[in-house]
C-alpha cells in the first residue's frame, strides 16, 4: 500500500511540475482587486497571475496563507518560494458543503470531484454526480481517505482553518503533493462579507467577471430587501437559540447573525452587546429578556414546539411559543439530516434576508414564500 501511494505521488509530481524561469514580482506591478465587505482575504492581479492572501478578519495585517494562481503561464515568471497553482481549476476536492454553495452559485458543480460527508449534500447536480461516481466521498473531517483523495488527482483541496489545521492535516495533505487552499468565509461578521468569498471561487475557476456579476446581483437584492424592511414602522423583538447541555449560546450584537436580524427589520434581544462572536448566557437571563420577545428564530436543532419543550418545559410559556411565532431554518433537510441552509445559504444572503424579512414584515412581501425557514408546529 505504501509503495502504491509513493508511485501515485511520484506520478503526480512528474505531471504537475515543470521548470520555469525564476523572478520575484514586485507589489508595485500588481493591482488590488477591490472587496467591499469581506476582510478575511485579499486579492491582487499581476502579470499572468493572481496573488491571494488569507488573513485574520479582525487583524488584516496578520497573514496566514499566500497563494499564487496562474492564469497565463507565458506571462508569469515563477519562484520556487511560492505556492503556485495553475488555473482554471477543473478538479476540486472539498471538506465543506458550503463550498458547494459557491460552486452552484457560479454554475460550476462539474468542477467538484471529491467531498467529505457526502450524505449531507443537498445540491441535485452533486447528488447525481455522487450516484454515478463522478464525485467521490473522501471521508469525514479529521479522517480523510488519503488514498482515495490521491486517486482523484485533485488540483486543490478546499478547506478551512478549524477543519484541517486543527490537527495538522493540511500539512499532511500538502506533503502528498495536493495544494490546500483555506476558505474561511465563516469568520466574516457580515452576511455579504461571507458571500463575497464567492469572488475567490470565481477566480479559482478563472471566471472573475462572472463572479463580479453574480455578487453584484446578490448585493443589490440584499440591499433592496434591507431598505424595505428597515422602513417598517415596528421592529419585532427577536429571540434566538436554544439551551444545549444546560447552556444557552447567543450571537453578539456585532455578529453576522445579528446583522441579518437588524437588516430584516427586527430588534435583536442582545443587539446592545458589542461582540462579533457567540457567548453563553444563563437560562434565567434568557427567560427574563424573552418575555419581551414577539418572534423566535433559529431555536437550535428543534424541528417542532415539542422539541423545544423537551429542552426545558418553561420555554413553552414564552410569548413567541404562545403566539405561534417560532421559526427555524430547517425547511430544506434531506433524509440524513443534511440542511441546505448550511450548504447554499452562505452564497445566498439575499435569500436568507428575504425569509427573515417575510417573517418579521409579511405585509411588505405579499408575493413571496419562505425558502429556508418554516414555522414550527
Amino acid at each position: 500500500m505504501q509503495r502504491f501511494l509513493l508511485l501515485l505521488l511520484i506520478c503526480h509530481l512528474l505531471t504537475g511540475c515543470r521548470e520555469r524561469p525564476v523572478k520575484e514580482a514586485t507589489v508595485a506591478e500588481e493591482q488590488q482587486i477591490p472587496l467591499k465587505y469581506a476582510r478575511g482575504f485579499a486579492m491582487y492581479k499581476g502579470e499572468g497571475y493572481y496573488r491571494v492572501l488569507i488573513r485574520d478578519a479582525d487583524d488584516t495585517l496578520s497573514i496566514s496563507e499566500t497563494y499564487y494562481f496562474i492564469f497565463d503561464t507565458l506571462q508569469y515568471e515563477s519562484s520556487r518560494d511560492r505556492l503556485e497553482i495553475v488555473l482554471p481549476l477543473q478538479r476540486i476536492a472539498s471538506i465543506s458543503t458550503t463550498h458547494i454553495g459557491f460552486l452552484a452559485a457560479l454554475q460550476h458543480q462539474q468542477s467538484l470531484v471529491g467531498i467529505t460527508g457526502s450524505r449531507w449534500v443537498q445540491d441535485a447536480t452533486i447528488v447525481a454526480a455522487l450516484d454515478n461516481g463522478t464525485v467521490q466521498d473522501i471521508g469525514e473531517e479529521g479522517t480523510l481517505d488519503n488514498e482515495r483523495l490521491i486517486a482523484l488527482h485533485p488540483q486543490v483541496l478546499l478547506a478551512y482553518n478549524s477543519g484541517l489545521d486543527a490537527d495538522g492535516q493540511a500539512a499532511q495533505i500538502r506533503r502528498l503533493g495536493i495544494p490546500v487552499v483555506m476558505v474561511n468565509e465563516y469568520l466574516e461578521d457580515h452576511p455579504l462579507g461571507m458571500a463575497e468569498w464567492g469572488k475567490l471561487f470565481a477566480l479559482l475557476l478563472d471566471v472573475p467577471e462572472a463572479g463580479e456579476a453574480w455578487f453584484r446581483n446578490v448585493e443589490s437584492t440584499y440591499l433592496s430587501i434591507q431598505q424595505t424592511a428597515r422602513e417598517a414602522g415596528n421592529r419585532p423583538r427577536v429571540l434566538t437559540g436554544l439551551p444545549y447541555r444546560g447552556e444557552w449560546t447567543v450571537s453578539g450584537g456585532k455578529s453576522f447573525a445579528a446583522t441579518y436580524l437588524l437588516d430584516a427589520g427586527a430588534a435583536y434581544l442582545w443587539e446592545d452587546n458589542d461582540s462579533p462572536g457567540n457567548f453563553p448566557v444563563s437560562l434565567e437571563e434568557v427567560m427574563l429578556r424573552a418575555e419581551e420577545a414577539t418572534i423566535w428564530v433559529n431555536p437550535g436543532a428543534a424541528g417542532s414546539i415539542k422539541r423545544i419543550g423537551e429542552a426545558d418545559k418553561r420555554l413553552l410559556g414564552l410569548p413567541p411559543v404562545q403566539n405561534n411565532a417560532v421559526y427555524n431554518n430547517n425547511k430544506r433537510v434531506n433524509k440524513y439530516g443534511g440542511n441546505d441552509y448550511w450548504e447554499s445559504a452562505v452564497a445566498r444572503p439575499d435569500r436568507v434576508l428575504l425569509d427573515l424579512a417575510l417573517i418579521f414584515h409579511p405585509e411588505f412581501f405579499p408575493n413571496d414564500t419562505l425558502y429556508y425557514y418554516t414555522q414550527l408546529k
